[in-house]
Parts: structure tokens; sequence; C-alpha cells
């Protein structure tokens, strides 16, 4: 009878028995999605053991796990049990079996379980996984928008989605994870969308492997299971098209624009003029827009700061900007027109390339006001006096022999032809003749006199005006020395350039000859336009090497002959 009892109890039993490990579930036969309970249970104690689960996770996934241990006596027996439960979900369908379970040299036997397909019509499905794409066909480099979307009935109690994989293309995330409710055909889902910009960077085919959504659903009062692969994504990937742009720029639309920021009403040679570029783009990463440099002009300069990219994100796509701060600084009076600039792209909701133009309009430029530097550039007042005027003074006054300091009494014919009128009533008609001879021979004297005393100080004068040259050019050079070293840099630079346009006739600071000097002015502009840092030293190497752009007065000096030398030219 014990016997009998015994395999009764086995039939009627949904559990196998491995030795001293017992192995059961709640159901053998299941659907896809359906979560099984699974326990295991040990008539020893496991205290210091560990249950290796790696087999069973090869075809069923662990939702959940609990442990728990008995220990009893009866009538002085000495019982102890472990018993884990565990939540599984089927990765697949078809036969699938509970590998055995090795506990401390102790094994179980294998377990089977079946698993069926779920059979759900469009109108009831429980739960389901969808992606799609904005187009079909796509340029290289051209934006493609790729949404996938997660529908569940009930409420979901947890769930993980594994993103697509889009192989040889930029991505760009433009939608983390939104939920929304939504009704299908009379049925109220659950929705969770993700979204994701495209960028193909070469041609053929791109291929987007579907994802896979796992997570658990509350529905209809128990939980279920989820597993939902969407089908993979094939896009047409086109060529760029070939033409006159310099770089492909495949996007929806695109802008081009500037603005001048306080653009002063009287715009003058040094003035530093800031203006600002925006160019603005639909349908592309920032990191995708092309360089854009403005080069230097012959009566201008362009000091550019680092290019700022800034991009948006939106269910529309990316929207990229690039601003392009420029310091402008005339060099030069008269009518400024900057060159114009443009882009040309394709736009893709055409399908043709277009050409952005931006255009700058005519700026007048007046000369660099003066400051108060000019000051030490007065009119030459030396050796003003005419030729004339100083020779009706020699006729005048005695002359200054320049070779010995000392008067000489200049003959005057006036004076003397009144005197030889009143001596003559007193004297013979011989004396007449005799006196007559020696007022002309005296008179060709004075005149030899005259004429030699005009030729010196007419070299006088020449040599006056050389030395008075080259005395202001030096007194310019040191005091401008002494002033421009005090000045903020921005005052220092204006006066510069008035100097070197209206005083030394230098229309350009690549024009100078001073190598060191022209250095010097560069990195004083690089200071005050790209924002450069100033050297100590860069102002006092202008300030002395300024007195070079002087030494032609000097020369031209020493070729004439030291002043010594004017007087041996009797």
């Amino acid at each position: 009878m014990t016997l009998l009892f015994l395999l009764l109890l086995m039939l009627g039993s949904n559990r196998v028995l491995a030795d001293s490990i017992t192995v059961e579930t709640d159901r053998q036969n299941v659907e896809m999605g359906d979560i099984i309970t699974l326990a295991i249970e040990t008539d020893f104690q496991t205290t210091d053991s560990k249950l290796d689960l790696s087999l069973l996770e090869q075809q069923f996934d662990v939702l959940n796990k609990q442990q728990s241990n008995q220990i009893s006596i009866v009538n002085g027996h000495y019982n102890s049990h472990t018993i884990w439960r565990i939540q599984i979900l089927p990765k697949q369908a078809g036969k699938l079996v509970i590998p055995p379970f090795e506990i401390n040299g102790v094994k179980s036997q294998p377990y089977p379980i079946t698993v069926k397909v779920a059979q759900y019509t469009d109108a009831n499905r429980p739960y389901f996984l969808e992606a799609e794409v904005d187009k079909s066909q796509v340029y290289v480099q051209e934006q493609l928008i790729y949404t996938l979307r997660f529908y569940h009935k009930g409420s979901l109690i947890s769930g993980n989605i594994r993103p697509p994989k889009f192989d040889s293309a930029l991505v760009e995330s433009l939608k983390e994870q939104s939920v929304y409710g939504k009704t299908i055909n009379g049925q109220q889902y659950t929705v969770y969308e993700w979204q994701y910009a495209l960028f193909p960077q070469s041609s053929g085919e791109l291929k987007v492997s579907g994802p896979s959504f796992t997570g658990i659903l509350h529905l209809k009062g128990k939980q279920k299971g989820v597993q939902s692969i969407a089908k993979d994504t094939l896009i047409q990937v086109r060529p760029a098209v070939k033409g006159e742009a310099a770089y492909w720029l495949p996007a929806t639309s695109l802008s081009l624009s500037q603005q001048w920021q306080n653009l002063p009403d009287k715009i003058r040679v040094g003035d530093s003029l800031r203006r600002i570029i925006t160019l603005e783009v639909d349908g592309l990463k920032d990191s995708q827009l092309p360089n854009m440099t403005s080069h230097n002009g012959d009566h201008y300069k362009v000091y550019a700061d680092e290019a700022v990219n800034k991009q948006t994100l939106s269910e529309k796509g990316v929207h990229s900007s690039k601003l392009i701060s420029q310091a402008i600084v005339p060099t030069q009076a008269g009518t400024l027109t900057l060159p114009d600039e443009k882009i040309t792209w394709w736009n893709t909701a055409t399908n043709r390339f277009e050409t952005r133009v931006l255009k700058s309009k005519p700026l007048t430029i007046l000369p660099a006001e003066p400051t108060a530097t000019s000051a030490v550039h007065p009119e030459s007042q030396i050796g003003t006096q005419s030729a004339d005027q100083a020779d009706n003074k020699t006729l005048k006054n005695p002359v200054e022999n320049p070779l010995n300091g000392q008067q000489e009494d200049t003959y005057n014919p006036a004076v003397d032809n009144q005197k030889q009128a009143k001596n003559s009533q007193a004297t013979s008609p011989f004396w007449v003749w005799i006196i007559a001879g020696l007022f002309i021979v005296l008179w060709l004297i004075t005149l030899w006199l005259l004429l030699h005393t005009r030729k010196q100080l007419s070299l006088i004068k020449q040599a006056g005006d050389s030395l008075h040259d080259a005395k202001e050019n030096a007194v310019t050079a040191s005091v401008l020395k002494n002033k421009w070293c005090d000045m903020p840099p921005t005052e220092f630079y204006k006066d510069l350039l008035r100097q070197l346009h209206d005083d030394i006739n230098i229309k350009n600071v690549d024009s100078i000859p001073n190598e060191p000097l022209k250095k010097a002015i560069f990195q004083l502009e690089a200071h005050l336009f790209a924002g450069e840092q100033l050297n100590d030293d860069t102002k006092q190497i202008i300030c002395d090497n300024w007195a070079s752009l002087f030494s032609e007065p000097h020369e031209k000096l020493k070729n004439k002959g030291e002043l010594s030398e004017l007087y041996n030219n009797k």
C-alpha cells in the first residue's frame, strides 16, 4: 500500500524530482510573451552555494529572482530547505528546455517547456513595434528622419529598447523618448516614440537593422511579457551632384545675412567696423557647414574672430547656424566697397543648385581725425621771406659779411649823385670828369659786390631750409616717441595712420621699408581688431623705429654738402 501511495503521489504532481533537487513551473505550455514562474527547491542546506543561471539565460530572459531558506527540527531530526522562485520569459517560440542545475554535486533533471507564437489580429494586438522614414531616397549627407514607435495596451511595468544600427551615417537624436496616447481601430494604445536624424556618408544602399523592445505589461489582470522586433529599413543613397560649387550642401533651406554693429555716422581711417555674417541652414549639422573667409583688400584689412557654430533640434530635423564676427579696418580714405559673399547649395526640395549672395553697401571713409600730436608739425617759418625782400633789405642796410661777421657800408648811388650835384658848382669841368669816372668805377664795384652777396644769401637760405626740414623731422620723431607711448592703443593707432598717409605719404603699412616697424604695427592691429595679446614692447618698438621714416631728408642734405662748404664758392 505504501509503494502504491508513493506512485500515485508522483503521477498527481507537476514536480520533477532529480535526486534532492526539485524543479517545477506554473505552466509548461505557454505563448510568446507569457511570463513563467520557475521554482527550484533543495532538501539540503545551501548557505554558501550559488545558483548558476548562465545556461538558463541562453533561452530565457530572467526577469526576477527570489531566494528563501527554511530550517525545521521534527522529533530530533534536522531538516533544511532552499527555494528559488524565478520569473522567466521565453526568447523564442518552439520546444525549449530548462537546463539541469547542479548544487553541491547534486544535479536536477532537464525540464521541457513548449512555447507557441501568439496569434493576434490587427484589431486586437496588445503591443507592436514599428519604424518609418520620411524619405526612401536621399543624397549623400542629406538629412533623413527615422522614427521608431512602440504601441501597447494596458500599462507598461518595465521596458527596454535596443536602438537601431545606422551603419555609415552620422546620427543626431531628435527625440529621446516621448509618450502619448493614440486610438487605432477603436482600440486605445499608449505610444512611446523615438526620433533620429540620419546623414548618410556614402552612396549606395543604407540598411538600418530593425530595433527590438522587451518589457512587461500588465494586461487583463495579469502580467504579460513584451518582446517585439521591427523590420529592417533600406534607403537608397544617391551620390552628390557635380556642379560649380566648392562644397556640397544638400539642405531644405539656406539664408545668408549680415549686421553692422554700432556703425558710426562718420567713418574714418583706422576705425574698427564690426560686421557679423550669419549663415542659417535647415537639414544639416553644424559640423557640415562650410568655412567662410574674407580676405584683406587694397584699402582695408579684415580681422575675424573664431566662428561660432550652433544647432537646434526639432521634429523637423536639425537647424544649424554659423556666426562670423569680423573687424573691418579702413586703411585709406575714399569709398569702401566690400566684395560680395556667395554660397552655392543644393536645394533638396527643388533638386537644383541655388546661390545666395550677400551684398554690402558702399561706405564713405574720411581721413583720420588729427590728434594732439599734430601740433608738432607746424609749417616752416624759416626762410619765408622772398629773395627780392632779402635783396631790398640788403640794398637799404649794411650787409653782414658771412666770413668775418663785420658790417660793410654799401655805396648808395642816389645819395652820391646828390652830393656830386652840390659839389659840381664849385669844381672845374676837369675835376667833374675825374669825379664822374671814379663814380662809374665805384658803381661797377658796388654792383659786383651786390650780385655776389645776393648769390651767397640764396645759398644760405637753401641751407637754412634743409636744416629746418631735418630739424623739424627730428623734432617730430622725438615728440612722437615721447607722446605716442603714453597714448591708449586705439588713439595711438589712429594717429599713426594719419601720420603715414598725410605727412609721409605712405598709403599702406605693407609699404613701410623698416621691417621691425612694419611687424610691430601688424601686431598692434592684431591686438586691436583680432583680440590677440599685445606684447609689452610693441608700442616702444614703433616709437623707436618711427624716426627711420624721416631719414630721407638727412640723406639729401648730405648729398648737397656740409653747410661750411657753402662759403667756399666765392
